[in-house]
């Protein structure tokens, strides 16, 4: 092909070719390869985190594709003050059933906050900062829950990357801590530059909030911008300058300027699986009680 654009391709399995389909898109937006492509497999729904270089970019937006791949909704983020690296604003989405799961990420400079999908936001703190929120909307833009994801510090950043699905019920988020970030009502603290992950269930309550170990103080680049799912495991990617570890697992840098890790949270695939076994008593008037026998040996 010889038209610019962003195409969508189409494989067998064994890699041949099946079809090749140019997104009904303005070609000023151009594909933003930090997020993943979300498919939703009962409609075919395409989404997609773009973000426009035309004369009036104003950063990140989310695109909408139906299965024949013609545009169905374009939603951009836009500043409510000045704006500061509006090229580093980040939007992520995907649906599940008939809601979309949306993650903003937006630079703010001067306290300015910023709108999306009928959605207003502010920095809680002064200066230049990073802060992001999640939404669950209907497919109408309907807001059903937002929760907000704030740096501790001015200098801070935050949560930049989603998995573009539900893990059993959870959303997956990851990016990069600086010093702590505070969901809602809740603080993680630490000190340094630390990969984090935050997971939250689909009524937007905070489930886990944790970090990776590192050695890093600021401004290190330490963050985690990839997440996968296998067999019931999370997996997060990222960079690391000089040293990463979580309990008794760590990696020590060879030297160069960053290297690239990859964590992973589940059980260790090496590990016995509990045994289910019970044993039952009967006793008066037919009641019968039941014990558990089993085996849980490197399970809790």
């Amino acid at each position: 092909t010889s038209l610019k654009g962003i195409y969508d391709f189409v494989y067998t399995p064994s890699g041949n070719l099946l079809s090749a389909t140019k997104l009904g898109m303005d070609t000023t937006l151009i594909l933003n390869s930090n997020y993943p492509v979300n498919i939703h497999v009962p409609t075919g729904e395409l989404y997609l985190s773009v973000f426009s270089q035309g004369p009036s970019a104003l950063g990140q937006g989310v695109a909408v594709f139906d299965a024949a791949r013609n545009l169905i909704s374009y939603d951009t983020i836009f500043s409510t003050g000045a704006i500061s690296l509006a090229a580093a604003n980040r939007i992520s989405a995907f649906r599940v059933g008939n809601y979309k799961y949306v993650l903003g990420s937006f630079t703010s400079n001067s306290g300015s906050g910023c709108t999306l999908m009928g959605q207003s936001f502010n920095p809680v703190l002064t200066g230049g900062h990073r802060f992001s929120f999640v939404m669950k909307l209907d497919m109408a833009n309907n807001l059903v829950w937002r929760k907000q994801i704030n740096p501790t510090i001015a200098t801070g950043q935050g949560i930049e990357a989603m998995y573009p699905g539900l893990h059993k019920g959870k959303l997956i988020l990851t990016g990069q801590m600086r010093m702590g970030i505070i969901v809602g009502s809740d603080t993680l603290p630490g000190t340094g530059v630390k990969p984090p992950i935050v997971l939250l269930d689909t009524l937007g309550n905070l489930q886990k909030m944790d970090y990776w170990q590192t050695n890093e103080q600021l401004p290190a680049i330490d963050a985690a911008g990839r997440i996968a799912v296998h067999n019931g495991s999370i997996y997060l990617g990222g960079i690391i300058t000089d040293s990463i570890w979580g309990g008794s697992s760590g990696y020590r840098s060879r030297g160069g300027p960053t290297d690239f890790f990859i964590g992973k949270y589940g059980y260790s695939c090496n590990c016995a699986p509990p045994a289910s076994s019970f044993a039952q008593t009967t006793g008066a008037g037919g009641l019968i009680s039941f014990a558990f026998t089993g085996t849980t040996t490197g399970i809790d």
